[in-house]
C-alpha cells in the first residue's frame, strides 16, 4: 500500500489562527505516523509516534472545548461527546497496537484521516463559522 500524506488545504481553515494551527500540527504528527508505518519502523517508533499523537490531541481538544465554552457555543456539550468518542476508538487502537496487531495500523491510518478531515470540516467549521458572525 503506498503511502499517501494528508496535506493542509486553506477548506480545512476554521477561521480561529490558534485552532487551525493546532490541526496543522495534528496533521504533522498523524503524517509522521503514517510515514513510518509505511517505511516499516519498528512497532516501538510506531507506539511513540501513535503516544505523541494522542497527547497532542487531547491537548487540543480541551484548548478546543475551553475555545467553545468560552464563545458560549450551544453545541460544546455535543462537541465534546465527538472527541471523547474519537479519544476513545484511539486508545482501543493503542492498546491491540500494543498487543501487535497489525491489523491496528492499517485501522489507525483510516481513523486518522477519517476524523482529521471528515471532523474539521463538518464540525470544527461549524464553530468557526458561528464565532466569525
Amino acid at each position: 500500500m503506498a503511502y499517501h500524506e494528508i496535506v493542509w488545504k486553506p477548506d480545512y481553515e476554521i477561521g480561529i489562527p490558534e485552532i487551525d494551527n493546532q490541526h496543522k500540527k495534528l496533521i504533522t504528527i498523524a503524517n509522521k505516523f503514517l510515514k513510518a508505518k509505511y517505511e516499516g519502523k519498528a512497532p516501538e517508533v510506531l507506539k511513540q509516534t501513535f503516544v505523541d499523537l494522542i497527547d497532542y490531541t487531547k491537548y487540543h481538544f480541551q484548548a478546543e472545548e475551553s475555545t467553545m465554552q468560552n464563545a458560549s457555543y450551544r453545541f460544546t456539550n455535543e462537541h465534546k461527546e465527538q472527541h471523547k468518542k474519537l479519544i476513545d476508538q484511539i486508545v482501543k487502537v493503542l492498546d491491540r497496537l500494543k498487543s501487535g496487531s497489525i491489523n491496528a495500523v492499517e485501522d489507525l491510518a483510516g481513523l486518522l484521516k477519517e476524523w482529521l478531515l471528515d471532523h474539521v470540516i463538518k464540525e470544527d467549521k461549524k464553530f468557526g463559522e458561528l464565532l466569525h458572525r
